[in-house]
């Protein structure tokens, strides 16, 4: 969805757009913290969030903040906004602010209000993964809790501390169900439900999903895990009955899948429901690489005649 003009993100007020491509949308925006119009580059929200999209994403601004001339743009920010998530009305986005030195959740209005921090913590703890409730006044994301990985929530605009849902095995993404009576996350393999109060607990599939996300009527979780024949596949999993039913097969899973258990990262990030319902949308872990062919390496020329050309 194009930001408007007025939207606000971090210290930047979005003006009017410039531009959009395949690696993100281009907006005339205003610094509020230096008093000057920058071009603001942000990734596409179905790709936001794809390590290999931030990594190129990142590459591109070294190599421009590496060049000095009139005629080229000077990079003046590094700050990155992930994990966006809309508000169940449509007006505000919250996102994962991170600075490089502190990740904190901040809410913007669509409409061009000063955005704020969800919650200020003293303890500077971070933020991630921030999932509105059905009603859009509260807000669960994933944290620590006196050291440990937690799942929390708080009342969007409240100045008291976040309350502890749950403890975790480890920190993945949470989803609050459109009908507000469970959130649900992968515990180490378990996708599990809570009740926002803490109190109910349940386990309703025993394999990992990569990615998962509610159906629009809430009954059900749709997400994308591997079978015992290492075929990728789409499942949908009842809440009340804890069925699993197959959707769809996507054939042998891909190598990438072996790459971001090797570098301990999520294989698929996000999950964004059509408003039909039939369909979703994530980003996954790209894997890029180079062949290189050398000529006569292992010729035995020296140094001076290498950098002359000479044999």
């Amino acid at each position: 969805m194009p930001l408007n003009s007025g939207t606000r993100l971090g210290p930047y007020q979005i003006v009017a757009p410039l531009g959009a491509g395949g690696m993100g949308e281009v907006y005339r925006a205003h610094d509020s913290r230096l008093g000057r119009d920058v071009a603001l580059k942000v990734l596409p929200r179905e790709v936001a969030g794809d390590p290999a999209r931030e990594q190129r994403f990142e590459t591109e601004a070294r190599a421009v903040a590496a060049l000095n001339h009139p005629n080229i743009m000077a990079i003046y920010g590094g700050d990155n906004f992930l994990d966006c998530a809309i508000s169940p009305d449509g007006s505000r986005v919250a996102y994962r602010y991170d600075t490089g030195s502190r990740v904190s959740i901040w809410i913007s209005s669509l409409a061009g209000d000063t955005p704020v921090p969800l919650y200020d913590d003293p303890q500077k703890d971070w933020q991630r993964g921030p999932s509105w409730s059905a009603d859009g006044n509260s807000m669960a994301y994933y944290s620590v809790n006196d050291g440990k990985p937690a799942v929390m929530k708080i009342r969007v605009g409240s100045l008291h501390p976040p309350d502890l849902v749950t403890y975790v095995a480890k920190p993945t993404p949470v989803r609050w169900s459109p009908q507000g009576d469970w959130i649900a996350w992968d515990d180490a393999g378990k996708l599990t439900l809570v009740s926002p109060d803490g109190k109910q607990r349940k386990i309703v599939s025993q394999k990992e999903w990569f990615t998962y996300g509610w159906s629009k009527d809430a009954d059900a979780l749709l997400g994308i895990s591997l079978s015992e024949n290492r075929h990728l596949i789409i499942g949908r999993i009842d809440a009340a009955s804890e069925r699993e039913t197959l959707v769809a097969d996507l054939g042998t899973a891909p190598a990438m899948l072996d790459l971001a258990q090797f570098q301990s990262d999520f294989p698929y990030r996000g999950f964004s429901l059509h408003p039909d319902g039939k369909s979703f949308m994530t980003s996954a872990l790209g894997i890029k690489g180079d062949i290189w062919l050398l000529e006569n390496f292992d010729a035995k020329v020296g140094l001076l005649d290498r950098l002359l050309r000479r044999r």
